[in-house]
């Protein structure tokens, strides 16, 4: 067995920038230490059996590896050949379990209490990780050597300017501040937790075949690695239970049941973050050193709906701000959400509806609005602060909703989708540009890159149209779109940020050109749009938008889910594909 020989380092000195590095003793290590792999790697060199484990030799292995690739049985011609390690599938499957393999899953049974007495209880299931060893898995992967940061960096403009940049995780404010609020803040290292969430239907043609998906990464790997799925940089954490609880009455009960539910399995999944996150866990790092790692909760990815169930917030209320129900629409800065003070409100919101009528008690929350919930998931989890962990999603709030939802559906209705249409059809071909030679109007399904080839050519395609089209329009057009590609900018400096700030008071300045025949009555019911001026405060804390995007997440539905469904016989599907994961 040949050597294994880690990868050299890599320059990664910057021309353009200053780095201002984050005071550091030694690295803040404890010492040498060897990575899980290379332990492995040593061990499988003392053995006198092939390196190839089990299986005894390559073409054995090669002959398994496609077997489950293509979701195939041994083929019969060749479970009789000599020299075989496996005869059937099921010795096969046995080959391959006793394999090293990722952190082992774990399920966990919840009993439901209905209010409806003659009702069976209902019990769900769901099953997960320990978040600590996939923290531990990511930071002591040995691929990621001299690629990982360790701690927070500040980036300086060589120019007259001297700006502040902002890329990666490790050049935010947030890594830095959660860093020099502790005593012993030389000596550690904090890995910021990223957590993302969605729900995906299995298949298109059945109802209730859905998967609820918890996902896992953290701030240390650079965000050039996290987008490539490859890496594996993201790992699958939880499937969360999608069932629909019955026998609470209303669909109101029901769908409080089931908010009740998600909160107590998010805190049963991330119970190891409390310890871990107040008292640190010794871990061998991609380095080769030991460090004291402290996993902290940084960033939670989400769309909309599932932002407000993490939040505890009503629909149509703002996750991010106190910002009225009514008030939505206007560019007027309203103070921050603050977990602790969110807190707070709920308990006593929790003391004085007691007494309350049902009727008056939805009332209370509903004009505070927060969504009551006994224990929130995050309450325990050290210096988290859950509403500035709130990212921003241009996926579906950028992309899908401002634009699509409503700025292009609002210019369809001033000049009409036939003349619409007609300018699109009338697009000639270009490298970059997808050619609509149907139009776009009557499109029913989108994704992202079809909104992004709109967003190319939309500025110019509503100059000379007629109908109502005006100057002003054509304004708010142009600043939206501005703020779309300087949001989407990889690396942003304080320039772009004000950039951003003008783009959207100037949108703010001409939005009511859309109101003139138009289906667009208020901007107050539009909740995204509200959250664009959010963007802006949230960048320079966290990350750009490019760092926190649904398009990954949504992307690892088809290798972490998809497959793993169709490669089963459908039958109790969420075990079957732990298993298949963990083959």
């Amino acid at each position: 067995m040949d050597s294994w020989h880690p990868p050299q380092p890599s320059n990664t000195s910057n021309p353009h920038f200053d780095i201002k590095h984050y005071p550091q003793k030694d690295k803040s290590n404890l010492g040498h230490a060897t990575v899980e792999f290379e332990e492995l790697w040593h061990h499988l060199a003392k053995l006198e059996a092939s390196c190839y484990g089990t299986f005894g030799s390559a073409d054995e292995w090669q002959l398994a590896k496609w077997a489950m690739d293509m979701c195939l049985s041994v083929p019969c011609q060749l479970s009789t050949r000599p020299g075989r390690g496996f005869h059937n599938s099921c010795s096969l499957f046995q080959s391959i379990d006793h394999l090293p393999c990722m952190p082992s899953w774990m399920c966990k049974m919840h009993t439901i209490k209905t209010h409806n007495p003659v009702a069976p209880m209902q019990e769900v299931m769901f099953w997960y990780h320990d978040p600590v060893s996939l923290v531990r898995e990511l930071i002591g992967n040995p691929h990621f050597e001299d690629k990982l940061h360790y701690h927070p960096t500040k980036l300086y403009t060589r120019d007259h300017l001297c700006q502040q940049a902002y890329c990666d995780m490790n050049n935010f404010e947030w890594w830095w501040n959660t860093q020099v609020s502790w005593h012993l803040a030389i000596l550690c290292i904090v890995a910021p937790v990223i957590l993302a969430s969605d729900k995906t239907q299995l298949i298109h043609f059945t109802s209730g075949m859905a998967a609820y998906l918890m996902y896992l990464s953290i701030g240390n790997i650079p965000k050039s690695i996290c987008h490539q799925t490859k890496e594996k940089a993201m790992m699958l954490l939880a499937y969360l239970p999608t069932d629909k609880l019955m026998g609470f009455g209303s669909p109101a009960a029901c769908a409080h049941a089931e908010h009740h539910l998600f909160h107590m399995c998010m805190a049963e999944i991330l119970q190891p973050l409390i310890k871990a996150g107040t008292k640190g866990v010794k871990m061998t790092c991609a380095d080769r050193y030991s460090h004291m790692v402290f996993p902290i909760l940084g960033s939670y990815i989400a769309d909309y709906p599932e932002q407000c169930l993490v939040m505890v917030c009503c629909h149509q209320h703002c996750p991010k701000c106190t910002v009225p129900s009514e008030e939505k629409g206007a560019l007027t800065e309203y103070p921050l959400c603050m977990q602790q003070v969110t807190l707070e409100l709920m308990h006593q919101l929790d003391i004085t509806s007691n007494t309350m009528a049902i009727t008056s008690k939805k009332n209370v929350y509903h004009n505070t609005g927060i969504h009551p919930i006994d224990h929130p998931f995050w309450e325990s989890l050290p210096y988290t602060n859950i509403c500035a962990c709130i990212t921003p999603n241009p996926l579906h709030e950028l992309h899908k909703e401002v634009f699509k939802d409503h700025l292009f559906a609002w210019c369809l209705n001033l000049a009409g989708a036939e003349e619409v249409d007609a300018h699109f059809k009338r697009v000639p071909p270009h490298h970059g540009l997808k050619n609509s030679e149907r139009g776009v109007s009557g499109l029913l399904q989108m994704t992202g890159t079809e909104h992004h080839h709109m967003q190319k050519t939309m500025a110019a395609l509503l100059v000379g149209l007629p109908g109502n089209v005006t100057s002003q329009t054509l304004h708010a057009m142009h600043a939206i779109l501005d703020f779309i590609y300087l949001s989407h900018l990889p690396m942003l400096t304080e320039a772009n940020l004000q950039r951003m700030e003008h783009s959207l008071a100037e949108f703010h300045a001409h939005k009511e050109a859309f109101q003139v025949a138009s289906s667009c009555k208020d901007f107050h019911h539009i909740p995204k749009l509200h959250k664009l001026q959010h963007y802006i405060a949230h960048m320079p804390s966290h990350s750009p938008c490019d760092n926190f995007n649904t398009e990954l997440p949504e992307h690892l539905h088809i290798n972490l889910v998809k497959l793993g469904y169709h490669a089963g016989n459908k039958h109790d599907y969420i075990a079957h594909m732990t298993t298949w994961l963990e083959r």
